[in-house]
């Protein structure tokens, strides 16, 4: 069951099993997932440390409230949709607006 514009995980099989034939790196082992983990978190904080007004990147965007936008079209999804009428996720959604 997903929903419409959800992540397909059958899509991103193919993708990634097609980069590695190709020769691109791509995760395999539950060993090597960990340090792909570390180092997207170590990109991610670097990312994080950049400054947009140095980049001239300031009021680039929607600007904040990301995390309330995504909670807000999940919610609506979930509402709309039937086959996400699930106690536990409406419950979230209230709890995080």
């Amino acid at each position: 069951m997903l929903l419409p514009g959800a992540h397909k995980v059958d899509r991103e099989y193919r993708v990634q099993k097609a980069l590695f034939s190709a020769g691109f790196p791509v995760t395999q082992p539950a060993e090597e997932r960990a340090a792909l983990f570390v180092a997207a978190g170590e990109v991610l904080a670097h990312l994080h440390s950049l400054d947009l007004t140095t980049l001239d990147l300031e009021g680039y965007g929607r600007g904040p409230g990301y995390c309330k936008r995504q909670n807000w079209l999940m919610s609506n999804m979930s509402t709309n949709d039937n086959r996400m009428k699930w106690p536990s996720s409406m419950g979230i959604f209230e709890w995080t607006t």
